[in-house]
C-alpha cells in the first residue's frame, strides 16, 4: 500500500522548464543532472519495493522535523514487526571505501551515504520518541545503478548493492506482515508532519521577457529546441 507518492522535486521540475527556455551555466546544469539522476535511481527503486506481496505501507520523499532539525527519507517501509529506512543512490562508476570515506577512483571524496543514513535513522528514533511510537528501526543505503562498484567495501554495513536488491525485497515478500490500525495511525502521523518542499534555493536568475516562449517536443532535446515557436 502506497501511502505517501512520490513527486518530482521541485527543484528538479524548475530546473527542467528553465533548460528548455534558456541557457543555463555548467554548474547550475551539473546540479540539474544530480537532481535528474537521483529522482531517476529513486523511480527505479520504488518499481521493486511497490511489487512487495505481504501488508505494508509505503511512505516515500518524507522530509520531517525533530528538535528543530530537518532530515529527509527517501523511502519509508512500515511492517507489521518493524519500520525501514531507505537512503537511495545512483551512483555509476568505480568507487573505493577507505577509513571510514568515500571516494571516485580519481581520488575525490564524496559525501558518505552511510553517516547521512546514519544521521536520519538516530533522528528518526527521536521523533518516534517524541510520538511515543514503539517499533524496530532498520535503515540501509541502497545502491540502485548497476554500472556501480564499490572497491575494499565493508561488511556488515546496512549497505545494499543493486545486485542483492532483488533478493532483499524477495526476502521482504516472504517474511509475514499483517498491518493493524496501529500502523496505519503510524504512517498518518508521519505524513501529516511532513513539511512542504521549500523553494528550490539554486534556480538561476532569469527574466522571463528573456525565455523563449512556446510549445516544446516531449520526446527529445534536439527537437525540442528546434520547434520552439518564437
Amino acid at each position: 500500500m502506497i501511502h505517501k507518492r512520490r513527486d518530482k522535486p521541485i527543484g528538479l521540475r524548475m530546473l527542467e522548464l528553465l533548460s528548455k527556455r534558456m541557457s543555463i551555466d555548467s554548474k547550475t546544469m551539473q546540479q540539474y543532472v544530480s537532481l535528474k539522476k537521483g529522482y531517476e535511481g529513486e523511480l527505479f527503486f520504488d518499481t521493486f519495493i511497490n511489487e512487495l506481496k505481504e501488508e505494508c505501507i509505503i511512505l516515500n520523499d518524507l522530509l520531517l522535523e525533530v528538535n528543530h532539525t530537518v532530515f529527509q527519507i527517501d523511502s519509508l517501509l512500515i511492517t507489521q514487526e518493524k519500520i525501514q529506512l531507505y537512503e537511495v543512490k545512483n551512483f555509476g562508476g568505480d568507487f573505493y571505501y577507505e577509513e571510514d570515506k568515500l571516494f571516485t577512483r580519481n581520488q575525490r571524496e564524496i559525501v558518505n551515504p552511510l553517516h547521512q543514513v546514519g544521521r536520519s535513522n538516530s533522528l528518526f528514533s527521536q521523533l518516534l520518541i517524541k510520538l511515543q511510537i514503539k517499533m524496530p528501526i532498520e535503515a540501509f543505503v541502497v545502491f540502485v545503478n548497476p554500472d556501480f562498484t564499490l572497491y575494499q567495501a565493508p561488511i556488515g554495513k546496512p549497505i545494499i548493492f543493486p545486485g542483492q536488491l532483488k533478493r532483499h525485497m524477495s526476502n521482504l515478500s516472504n517474511t509475514h506482515s499483517r498491518l493493524t490500525n496501529y500502523h496505519k495511525n503510524i504512517a498518518e502521523q508521519l505524513v501529516e508532519r511532513h513539511i512542504a518542499e521549500p523553494l528550490y534555493p539554486h534556480v538561476p536568475h532569469y527574466d522571463y521577457q528573456l525565455l523563449r516562449k512556446g510549445i516544446t517536443c516531449q520526446k527529445c532535446d534536439k527537437c525540442r529546441k528546434e520547434i520552439l515557436l518564437l
